[in-house]
């Protein structure tokens, strides 16, 4: 990662040419967590990782909103909500506003079942 230390580059530099695979600690952790983690788990720890505003527009995307309606229900720009989709989007690992709108529509059927 960009945000390495150069004497941990350079292990990473020598643990690949001695033919070892190398992950940087943060990633390994990350690894290590989602494995200890098991499947299935891995969508309710995305799930809180977003903050309670975005939440709220997952909640109204999710309920067939569009951004001007979510902005003016909330009393926001159009251009904070669609902010706020973009951090949802990244913080869901989703590739696109149509799969954000999907997530959330499945997220509020499993929250209602």
């Amino acid at each position: 990662m960009k945000q390495e230390a150069l004497h941990n580059v350079i292990s990473a530099i020598r643990e690949v040419l001695s033919g070892r695979p190398y992950l940087s600690p943060v990633i390994s952790a990350t690894v290590i967590a989602k494995f200890v983690q098991g499947p299935g788990e891995s969508s309710a720890s995305e799930i809180d990782q977003l903050s309670d505003r975005e939440l709220e527009i997952l909640d109204l995307i999710g309920k067939g909103n569009e951004v001007r309606q979510i902005a003016k229900s909330l009393h926001l720009s159009p251009k904070t909500v669609e902010t706020h989709r973009a951090h949802i989007k990244e913080k869901l690992n989703l590739a696109n506003a149509h799969q954000v709108g999907r997530f959330a529509v499945q997220w509020i059927a499993q929250r209602h079942v």
